[in-house]
């Protein structure tokens, strides 16, 4: 059995890029377990999670004008960005693989991540406009290993 933890900090605010669309910086937790279930099997699972990055601007100008580095913009134009193009709000993931290894120079490994749905919402001032967007994902992974 191995059994892991990591928290790491990503400091988005200062990252170029996403400062401009105003995330936070945040801190992820993850623990995972490894199992060698037989000389050539191993079985992996892990779950992490960070609070969400993605501010919530409720109650903002859709009719007002702002700027990304200089250049304009509508302040909607700003805000559906944010919330519909690039909502990366999912806060927990869960991740399960396995490795079979051939022979002591060659193994394959598959993986799985599964980011559960999180969704951000924001209404503007006037309470007219409300964008809203939900995000979650699947990821799959093959790799083969050599060893020379």
């Amino acid at each position: 059995w191995l059994l892991s933890a990591d928290v790491k900090y990503v400091d988005w605010a200062n990252a170029d890029g996403y400062k401009d669309f105003d995330w936070e910086s945040q801190t992820v937790f993850g623990l995972g377990v490894q199992n060698k279930t037989t000389e050539k099997l191993t079985l992996r699972a892990g779950w992490n999670y960070g609070k969400s990055p993605v501010k919530e601007h409720e109650g903002f100008n859709a009719g007002g004008a702002t700027s990304i580095q200089g250049t304009p913009m509508s302040e909607f134009g700003y805000e559906y960005f944010r919330v519909i193009g690039f909502p990366g709000v999912t806060e927990h993931h869960v991740t399960l693989g396995a490795g079979y290894e051939f022979s002591p120079k060659f193994a394959l490994n598959l993986g799985y991540k599964k980011a559960l749905a999180k969704t951000i919402k924001e209404t503007d001032s006037s309470g007219a406009v409300t964008l809203e967007s939900e995000l979650s994902e699947d990821a799959y992974d093959i790799g083969l290993t050599f060893k020379f």
